[in-house]
C-alpha cells in the first residue's frame, strides 16, 4: 500500500508541475537484458531488493517536467524481471542562477562521482563499485548485535548495511554551487549515506558537505565529509540506559579523483568510514576504487576497475581480534561498443577474492550485457 502511494504521489508531482503553460514534458527509458555464466558468483553484487546489476532484464523509467526557467521535477522507476516497477526517487530542483542549484525530495547521493554514472548507458562496465553497493555484516534493521558472535556471524552473507548505497535514494535537501574553479554543496538528509532513509525517523538530520577543485575541465580533485544515524529506531530499546539512536552515528569521508587525456578516463575514490556501536565500538573500514575507460576505433572501448574494502578488528570481548567483515577485493575487465546512438553492447568478467573467509565467497562472473535507450 505504501509503495502505491508513494507511486501515486510520483505520478502526481510531475503531472502537477506539468500543468504550467510553460513545463515540458519528457519520458525516456533505460532497458538492460543481460546473460552470464550459471555458475557466476553474484552474492558482492546484491542490493537490500536481492538484485544485481547481472540480472537477466531490468530498466529505469524517467519522468522529467521543466516547469519553468529555474523549476523542474525529476521521477525515476526501476522496473525488474521478479521484482516488477518499484518507486526509485523524486525531486525538484531549483536553479537559482547557473551556479546556484538546490533539490529537494528523494535525491541522488550528493557526494562522491558515482551517482551519475550508475545507469547501464553511463557505466563503462557493468557492477557497482563495491564502496557504493557491497553488504557488510553490519545489521541496521533487524536485531541489534551486542555481540562479537552475532557480528561475525553475519559476513559473507550479504544481507546487511552497504558502508555507501547507491541503489537506495535519501529523502532530503541538497543545495550547490560552483565559483570560478570550485564546486561545493551542503546536504541535509534523513540517515546515512550507507542507511538512507525515506521517511523522517529521527529527531535531527545527517549531513554531507563536499568541496571540488576542478582546474581544467579535465581535471576534477575533491573531497567529502558526512555523518548521519544509522540505526533503526526500534533499537533505542535495547541501547544501554539513557542511550538514544542519534547518539551512534555513521561518519565517513572520502577523496575523489578524475581526469582525461586523449581517448583515456580515469575515476578513482577512497573512503575512511566508521559506525558508532553501543556495544561493539567503533567499526571502522577503508575502501575505495580506480577504473579506467579507453576508447578506440569507432565506437568500442576497453575498461578496468579495481575495488576493494577492508574493515578494523573487533575490540570487543570474544572478538579474538577478528575483522567485522571479510575483505574484499575484485577486478571487473570490459569491452564494449555502441551499436548504435541509442543501443550499446558490453562483455565483461568479474573476479572476486575474499581474504581470510571461506572459499566459497570468491568466484567469477562473466557478462554479456545490452542496453537500449528509449
Amino acid at each position: 500500500m505504501r509503495q502505491y502511494v508513494r507511486n501515486l504521489f510520483a505520478i502526481a508531482l510531475v503531472i502537477f508541475t506539468a500543468e504550467s503553460a510553460t513545463a515540458q514534458l519528457k519520458l525516456a527509458g533505460l532497458f538492460s537484458m543481460v546473460a552470464r555464466n550459471h555458475n557466476s558468483k553474484i552474492e558482492s553484487n546484491l542490493t537490500n531488493f536481492g538484485i544485481t546489476p547481472f540480472d537477466a532484464v531490468y530498466g529505469r523509467v524517467f519522468m522529467d517536467a521543466k516547469v519553468s526557467d529555474r523549476l523542474s521535477a525529476f521521477v525515476q522507476w526501476f522496473a525488474h524481471s521478479y521484482d516488477g516497477a518499484f518507486f526509485y526517487g523524486a525531486y525538484v530542483r531549483y536553479d537559482h542562477t547557473p551556479n546556484l542549484h538546490l533539490e529537494a525530495g528523494l535525491i541522488p547521493t550528493p557526494v562522491g562521482l558515482w551517482a551519475p554514472r550508475t545507469y547501464a548507458d553511463k557505466n563503462p562496465l557493468v557492477s557497482v563499485p563495491a564502496i557504493y553497493q557491497y553488504k557488510t555484516s553490519l545489521d541496521p534493521r533487524g536485531a541489534l548485535q551486542t555481540s562479537s558472535a552475532s557480528i561475525l556471524e553475519k559476513r559473507g552473507q550479504q544481507s546487511s548495511a552497504p558502508v555507501l548505497y547507491d541503489f537506495c535514494w535519501n529523502t532530503g535537501v541538497h543545495a550547490y554551487a560552483s565559483h570560478g574553479q570550485f564546486d561545493f554543496g551542503l546536504a541535509l538528509l534523513n540517515g546515512s549515506l550507507g542507511v538512507p532513509q525515506r521517511d523522517v525517523v529521527y529527531s535531527r538530520p545527517g549531513a554531507a558537505l563536499h568541496l571540488n577543485w576542478v582546474p581544467s575541465p579535465y581535471v576534477t580533485v575533491g573531497g567529502w565529509v558526512s555523518g548521519g544515524p544509522w540505526m533503526s529506531p526500534h533499537f533505542e530499546s535495547a541501547l544501554p540506559p539513557g542511550g538514544v539512536v542519534e547518539d551512534y552515528c555513521q561518519l565517513t569521508s572520502g577523496a575523489l579523483l578524475q581526469a582525461s587525456a586523449g581517448h583515456a578516463e580515469l575515476h578513482a575514490e577512497m573512503i575512511l568510514n566508521r559506525f558508532e556501536h553501543p556495544y561493539l565500538g567503533d567499526l571502522e573500514n577503508i575502501g575505495g576504487y580506480a577504473d579506467i575507460k579507453y576508447s578506440f576505433a569507432t565506437r568500442w572501448w576497453g575498461a578496468v576497475r579495481l575495488d576493494a574494502l577492508s574493515f578494523s578488528e573487533l575490540q570487543s570481548p570474544g572478538s579474538n581480534g577478528e575483522k567485522w567483515d571479510y575483505p574484499v577485493t575484485r577486478i571487473e575487465l570490459g569491452l564494449g561498443r555502441r551499436l548504435s546512438e541509442r543501443a550499446l553492447m558490453k562483455g565483461v568478467a568479474q573476479i572476486i577474492r575474499s581474504s581470510d573467509a571461506p572459499s566459497a565467497l570468491d568466484g567469477e562472473v562473466f557478462a554479456l550485457q545490452l542496453t537500449v535507450e528509449l
